[in-house]
């Protein structure tokens, strides 16, 4: 049997909602060269009986204990017979020239190991928004990861508009299995290390941000940012990309989880790493909230999210405390 263009890797846990929506939009590709490696990650719904309900040859299921996210792409990735391995999660969908626009991309940048496509960001009420806008007028380009999003402040790519190199994903070790949340920005750092990003500026991909999920903001990041260990392998020419990349990281998703957490001498930490960056005023404010007893600022917090209608996020570790 011939090896597919592309090995389609869906990590799935709970999925059953939204899985028959994202294999119907596999199945609707333009492009039909592919495999789709579907990695049940433990679930404990309905999620494999919807996936029994698709009858197709290209469709194979793997089975695992539950052990993340992480731990299910890299399985997929193992399993994949193709060159590239293109990314879906379970609750996302793809329009339907998606994987003709990565194939594209892929004839016409040869050298760049990760490609990729811009996208929506959909809500649970159907509310979307585009993810990029390009400035030039071009529907292409290459990119440098850490340049790109430390001059945007927002996200290149996400884990479901992504395809990537199989010995690339080889070379710098897949997903790090250790980290369940904030593993995709770890592994799009580690690549950009490696390999240049390709990107269409057509958006392909709806990334659905459920607001009874973790998508949303129903939780909370504690600890540093999982990528901050490749501080020393980072080239000059992109460190000062890559300090404000970690400090928009820190300053926005990771320092008042981990401040609500109790864990001040790394919010200090992290807080005076981001003073020589853009981020110097929320470094600040963040510095300053340190040093109020943790109680009283659960407390403050509490009200406000009261006062906005919103209940309590839960605190979510994104990686192992470092001693700091």
């Amino acid at each position: 049997m011939p090896c597919p263009k592309f090995s389609i890797v869906i990590p799935l846990y709970n999925k059953e909602k939204y899985i028959g929506r994202a294999l119907k939009s596999v199945l609707s590709q333009t492009f039909t060269d592919w495999e789709c490696i579907i990695v049940d990650d433990g679930s404990t719904d309905q999620s494999l009986e919807v996936v029994s309900k698709f009858k197709d040859s290209r469709i194979k299921v793997v089975r695992q204990k539950n052990s993340g996210p992480s731990a299910a792409r890299n399985r997929g990735a193992k399993e994949a017979r193709a060159e590239w391995i293109a990314l879906l999660d379970a609750d996302d969908y793809w329009l339907e020239n998606h994987l003709e626009d990565l194939w594209f991309l892929i004839e016409k940048f040869p050298d760049c190991g990760v490609v990729g496509t811009n996208f929506w960001n959909e809500d649970t009420f159907g509310k979307r928004g585009l993810a990029n806008q390009f400035d030039n007028k071009k529907n292409f380009g290459i990119y440098q990861y850490f340049l790109f999003v430390a001059s945007r402040k927002g996200p290149l790519v996400c884990s479901s508009s992504t395809a990537v190199k199989k010995s690339v994903w080889i070379e710098v070790g897949g997903f790090r299995e250790k980290y369940r949340l904030a593993e995709d920005a770890d592994f799009w750092a580690r690549l950009s290390l490696k390999t240049n990003f390709a990107v269409h500026h057509r958006p392909s991909v709806i990334y659905f941000q459920d607001h009874t999920g973790l998508s949303t903001r129903t939780y909370l990041y504690v600890g540093d940012a999982p990528f901050v260990d490749l501080s020393e392998k980072i080239p000059e020419k992109f460190r000062r990309a890559y300090d404000e990349y970690l400090a928009y990281f820190r300053m926005f998703s990771l320092a008042l989880g981990t401040l609500l957490s109790g864990e001040k001498k790394l919010v200090r930490k992290m807080a005076l790493e981001s003073l020589n960056t853009s981020y110097r005023k929320r470094a600040v404010m963040f510095f300053i909230l340190s040093m109020f007893p943790t109680p009283l600022l659960k407390k403050a917090y509490k009200l406000y999210r009261q006062v906005k209608g919103l209940p309590m996020p839960k605190m979510v570790e994104v990686r192992i405390k470092d001693g700091v």
